[in-house]
């Protein structure tokens, strides 16, 4: 029996910080079983935003999302412990989700939810000057971690397909390859963006942007190369990746000022 006593929820995230969603912290009092108890949670949505649905659904950015923290992460873990391993995945824990597919773009808002522990009463923090990026103690323990992540991903998948061939095409968090339906669109802005920088070097900008154009005809288009380099192939996945592991997504524990444990956030999984 769980019954609702009082709640509160704080915004804590201004406006144009998070591209796609809303991140609210929740502190929930109630009692369950007619116990008292107290929870701290992180709750994402997406934002109340229209013009962002298309690229939701295109992307299947919260499937995927969701579909990580649900499904991939709690197998990894059962994974790890059955091989007697010391890893530790540095994510945050997972409350709850859900996603509703059909939806009117009107209603964006509640098409998805995420629902996380918060981390600052657990005694989580943003990195200490984050102004001046990751220091070398940071950086060991964000790496350690990303890379503790990569190699379980990869002995997974191998021990769960046989091999790592067609892995593609057999597994829901990779299948759906979005890349070549929004590249074009992109690419178009981006070069749009490119010629607009080299029309400010100087008088001579335009004469540029007539070299750029002549060196992506003739040798190498760098938005195609990137595009090539990116794309993952059917038959060469490596690993899977956080996606975007800026120290933006990461909270970190401290022993004074030396960070000891890092914990990872809004993960947007990619292959590799």
């Amino acid at each position: 029996m769980f019954s609702s006593i009082k709640l509160n929820y704080t915004l804590v995230q201004k406006k144009g910080q998070n591209y796609s969603g809303l991140v609210v912290a929740c502190h929930l009092q109630a009692k369950v079983k007619d116990q008292p108890k107290t929870y701290d949670w992180m709750a994402k949505v997406p934002l109340d935003d229209p013009t962002k649905f298309n690229w939701l659904r295109i992307t299947q950015r919260e499937e995927k999302e969701l579909g990580f923290y649900q499904d991939v992460i709690p197998a990894l873990k059962d994974f790890i412990t059955q091989k007697g391993s010391a890893i530790q995945l540095s994510f945050c824990p997972f409350v709850y989700g859900e996603f509703n597919k059909d939806i009117p773009k009107e209603k964006v808002v509640q098409s998805s939810m995420i629902i996380m522990e918060h981390l600052s009463p657990l005694g989580f923090m943003e990195p200490v000057n984050k102004k001046s990026g990751l220091d070398l103690d940071h950086a060991k323990l964000a790496i350690k971690s990303l890379g503790e992540f990569h190699a379980a991903s990869h002995a997974f998948y191998n021990a769960k397909y046989g091999d790592l061939e067609n892995i593609l095409e057999k597994d829901h968090i990779q299948t759906n390859d979005f890349i070549p339906e929004i590249i074009a669109h992109f690419n178009d802005k981006q070069t749009n963006r490119i010629y607009q920088t080299l029309t400010y070097v100087g008088v001579n900008g335009h004469k540029y942007v007539e070299s750029y154009k002549q060196f992506a005809k003739d040798v190498v288009n760098p938005l195609k190369l990137r595009d090539q380099l990116s794309n993952p192939k059917v038959c060469e996945f490596n690993v899977l990746c956080h996606g975007d592991p800026w120290f933006n997504n990461m909270l970190f524990k401290y022993d004074g000022q030396k960070p000891i444990v890092v914990c990872l956030l809004d993960s947007s999984p990619t292959i590799d």
